[in-house]
């Protein structure tokens, strides 16, 4: 249960900080 849990909240994460980098990059090209 708590391997799952901890799964689930390693996938959140990464997907902010990829949503994240993507958004940087964005800004870093239109300049």
């Amino acid at each position: 249960m708590i391997t799952i849990y901890l799964i689930i909240t390693i996938r959140r994460t990464i997907r902010r900080t990829i949503r994240r980098t993507i958004r940087t990059i964005k800004l870093f090209l239109a300049v």
